[in-house]
C-alpha cells in the first residue's frame, strides 16, 4: 500500500497534476495494491465562498483527478483513491443554505484536546462574507485496474470552510475489493472491506451534544466495526496542531495521536465500555493505552491476518494528509498506517511522514 502526499498549490490544477505524476513516476506496474491521494488533492482546500471554489469543481468521471485516478490505475494495476471538489448539476444544482446566516464560533467556544486544538476553524467564513450556496461536494474517488470506476463517496461532517459551498454525504462508504486487485478471475484472491472517510468524518457529526473531542460518539468507529471494515483509507487536510513548531523534521505528535484517540473503539483494552443511560459510553482510563508500538523489519504487517484468519477485529487505517501552506493556514502531513487490534489497548503506528515531507511512502501487508 502507497499513499503520495503533495504540496498542492491553490487553484493550480494542471500544476498540481505535472507534481502528482512527478511523484508517481517510479512506481513499478503492478508492484502496488492502493495508491492514496489526500483531500481535494489537485484544487487545493481553502476556497471561503462558493463563487471562490466553482471555477475547480470537477464532474466525476471526465475531470481531472477522475482522469488521472484511471490513468494510473490502469497503468499501476492497482486501487487509486483521490479527494476532488464535485460539481453539482440536475436535481442538485446550486442553491442556498438555509443557515447561510448564523455567525461562526469563536475559537474559544470549540472544544479542544488535552494537546491543544486539534481541528481548528482556521479558513473558516467570517460573518459578513459571501453567504454560502451549495454548489459542490467535498468527495473522493477510486477507481481499479484497467483504469475502471469503482465508486465515489462524500465527506458526511463537513469542515466549517466545507459549509460556504458543500453538500454533505449521507454516511459512510463501504467497498469489497479483491486482492491482489488485477487478480484473473480464475486465480484465487483476498476479498477485503475498504471504507473512505474524509478528514473531518473523524469528528461528530453535527446536532450532537460533544463536550471533549477525546469522547464518545465514534460514528467513523463504530461504522468500521459494524461493517467489518478491513482497510480505512482517510483522505484528509488536517491543521496543523502548533505544538512543537521546531519539530520540523518530525511528525506532528499531538495530530497523529489525536487521530488514533478518535478511533479508539478499534484499539482499546480488554474491558469494554459502559453505556451510560443517555447513549454514550465511559471507558476505563486505569489502563495503560494510548501510548504506540514501532513495527520494526523489512515485511511491515506481517502480524496482520486476513479476514478468515482473525481471531478479533482488526484494522489497517490509512491517514494520508496534505502538508503545506494555503493563505496562511498550515497543514499538519504527519500521513501514518496505523494498525488496530480491538482489545489490544494499544493503536500500533507502523510508520508516519514527517509534517513538512512531500512524497511517496509505501507499507507491505501480507495477505
Amino acid at each position: 500500500m502507497q499513499y503520495l502526499i503533495l504540496t498542492p498549490k491553490i487553484g493550480q490544477v494542471q500544476a498540481n497534476l505535472k507534481r502528482a505524476r512527478e511523484i508517481v513516476r517510479p512506481i513499478i506496474p503492478h508492484s502496488v495494491d492502493i495508491v492514496c491521494f489526500p483531500e481535494m488533492v489537485m484544487s487545493g482546500y481553502v476556497f471561503e465562498s462558493a463563487s471562490a471554489i466553482t471555477p475547480y469543481l470537477e464532474l466525476p468521471h471526465v475531470g481531472p483527478t477522475s482522469q488521472f485516478c484511471s490513468e494510473l490505475s490502469n497503468r499501476l494495476g492497482c486501487y487509486v483513491i483521490a479527494g476532488y471538489p464535485e460539481r453539482l448539476i440536475g436535481e442538485e444544482a446550486p442553491t442556498e443554505r438555509p443557515d447561510g446566516d448564523e455567525e461562526e464560533k469563536p475559537d474559544s467556544e470549540r472544544p479542544k484536546t488535552r494537546n491543544g486544538d486539534a481541528h481548528g476553524t482556521n479558513g473558516a467564513r467570517k460573518k459578513g462574507k459571501e453567504k454560502p450556496r451549495i454548489v459542490g461536494a467535498n468527495s473522493a474517488v477510486i477507481y481499479g485496474p484497467g483504469g475502471k470506476y469503482l465508486g465515489g463517496y462524500r465527506k458526511t461532517n463537513l469542515f466549517e470552510i466545507d459549509k460556504t459551498w458543500a453538500k454533505p454525504g449521507h454516511g459512510f462508504s463501504t467497498f469489497r475489493l479483491p486482492f491482489p486487485p488485477d487478480c484473473p478471475p480464475s486465480q484465487p484472491s483476498t476479498v477485503l472491506t475498504l471504507s473512505l472517510g474524509i478528514c473531518m468524518d473523524l469528528n461528530v457529526q453535527p446536532d450532537v451534544d460533544w463536550e471533549s473531542l477525546d469522547g464518545d460518539p465514534y460514528e467513523l468507529a463504530d461504522h468500521v466495526i459494524a461493517e467489518k471494515v478491513d482497510v480505512l483509507v482517510l483522505l484528509n487536510a488536517w491543521l496543523d496542531s502548533g505544538l512543537d513548531p521546531d519539530s520540523k523534521n518530525e511528525s506532528d505528535w499531538a495530530t497523529l495521536h489525536y487521530w488514533s484517540e478518535r478511533l479508539k473503539p478499534l484499539w482499546y483494552g480488554s474491558e469494554p465500555p459502559m453505556l451510560n443511560e443517555d447513549g454514550s459510553y465511559s471507558w476505563d482510563d486505569s489502563e495503560e493505552d494510548g501510548d504506540w508500538e514501532m513495527e520494526e523489519g523489512d515485511d511491515f504487517g506481517e502480524d496482520w491476518s486476513t479476514p478468515s484468519h482473525r481471531e478479533k477485529s482488526e484494522t489497517v487505517v490509512i491517514v494520508c494528509n496534505r502538508t503545506g501552506q494555503e493563505k496562511g493556514k498550515l497543514f499538519a502531513g504527519s500521513s501514518a498506517i496505523f494498525h488496530m487490534v480491538k482489545g489490544s489497548g494499544t493503536p500500533r503506528l507502523l510508520e508516519s511522514m514527517g509534517r513538512y515531507e512531500e512524497g511517496m511512502r509505501g507499507w507491505g501487508l501480507l495477505l
